[in-house]
């Protein structure tokens, strides 16, 4: 601004009360204040940026540990999986032999052959019963019969042919 123009501004403003020095006062303090905003404005646009920094370093490590924690649940899992597959394959034949048993049982008990099935051997009275088979074959019946060990019992009338063939005999 040239000098003669500036001339009446100051004066206008020495007219108003204001002095040299406070103008300069003034202007000094407007650009500190400034220089200040913008230095604060700075600080938090940077303070930010590290706090998004640290956060997704965090997240990063927050997975990280979350993967870790999956990798041993998964293989802890899967060991106890092969444990109980390993006990299952170790109880394995005494289960066959438990359920084979069973057949068997379940065969004698119901005329059967052991393991299932229909009967064994034709159901007929022992040689030299009185009565035919109708006599013989009457439901909750017991026969006394004696084994091929000399053992006697009382047997279920409809496995009385069973037991003969296995060698036992009726007793009168």
């Amino acid at each position: 601004m040239p000098a003669a123009a500036a001339l009446p501004w100051v004066i206008g403003l020495s007219a108003a009360g204001a002095t040299a020095g406070q103008i300069y006062s003034a202007k000094k303090g407007a650009q500190a204040a400034r220089t200040a905003a913008q230095i604060q404005s700075e600080a938090t646009t940077q303070a930010a940026d590290y706090s998004r920094e640290n956060l997704d370093k965090a997240l990063a490590f927050e997975r990280e540990r979350l993967g870790w924690q999956r990798e041993a649940y998964d293989q802890q899992t899967q060991q106890q999986r092969e444990m109980y597959e390993q006990s299952r394959a170790d109880a394995a034949p005494y289960r066959q032999m438990g359920q084979q048993a069973s057949g068997a049982l379940g065969g004698l008990m119901f005329g059967g052959r052991p393991g299932g099935g229909g009967p064994a051997v034709p159901i007929a009275p022992p040689p030299g019963a009185g009565g035919g088979v109708r006599g013989l074959m009457q439901p909750g019946r017991l026969v006394s019969m004696i084994g091929p060990n000399g053992q006697v019992k009382q047997v279920p009338a409809h496995l009385v042919a069973q037991y003969q063939a296995q060698g036992g005999q009726v007793v009168s």
